[in-house]
């Protein structure tokens, strides 16, 4: 069943998203559940441009003995990326930019004591692409191989976020993977074309300023 609860939840902290329960059976309609994972299956829904969700996508993920997932992955951002390099991040109600180090993020989500977030942190080629086998999210990515010119379009970054931040609509391309190692996303999507035909605008081809 598609989680009323985590659009109500989402609705609290994001004016943009209203739930009215007369909509419930149409939104049941669009749900995609998840289905165990296999490489075959990935690759065919990817091929004819359609989404899939899986609950048991192989990423690995070890834990030492008495480790909860989530103080697992703190220790593997701690150890797997370069703590000093600075990044910009969004934090408070009004979202507003901030440049901070990787290191300060980390601990501004092991803290839990403010609302921030961050959605490009680049890790490819970091000691924390190798601890969590990224490799398994990009088996059908050909960009990464090509010469530079070509494989700087290509992305491979981490969502880190507080309960109460969400990302302006924009547009991704079409052949993107995504992988929740902890806690909970809700994910929105729609075509653009036919998004924008009803009204929703994206910051990523309209010009929107608030």
């Amino acid at each position: 069943m598609i989680p009323i609860d985590a659009i109500e939840s989402a609705s609290d902290f994001d004016s943009t998203i209203k739930f009215e329960p007369i909509f419930k059976s149409e939104l049941e309609k669009k749900y995609i559940p998840p289905v165990r994972y296999s490489r075959k299956r990935l690759f065919s829904q990817m091929y004819e441009g359609k989404t899939i969700l899986f609950s048991d996508y192989p990423m690995k993920f070890k834990r030492r003995f008495g480790e909860n997932s989530r103080d697992a992955l703190v220790r593997m951002l701690n150890s797997g990326l370069p703590k000093k390099e600075k990044i910009h991040i969004r934090t408070g109600p009004s979202r507003s930019l901030r440049r901070v180090t990787i290191q300060e993020t980390i601990d501004k989500w092991k803290n839990e004591r403010s609302i921030f977030g961050v959605t490009d942190l680049h890790f490819r080629g970091t000691k924390f692409f190798d601890l969590v086998d990224a490799g398994s999210i990009s088996y059908f990515n050909l960009l990464s191989e090509c010469s530079e010119d070509v494989s700087v379009l290509e992305m491979l970054t981490l969502v880190i976020s507080s309960k109460g931040i969400f990302s302006d609509s924009h547009t991704d391309d079409g052949d993107g993977s995504n992988h929740c190692f902890v806690g909970k996303k809700l994910w929105l999507a729609w075509d653009r074309c036919e998004g924008r035909a009803h009204g929703l605008e994206d910051c990523t081809v309209d010009a929107v300023y608030d």
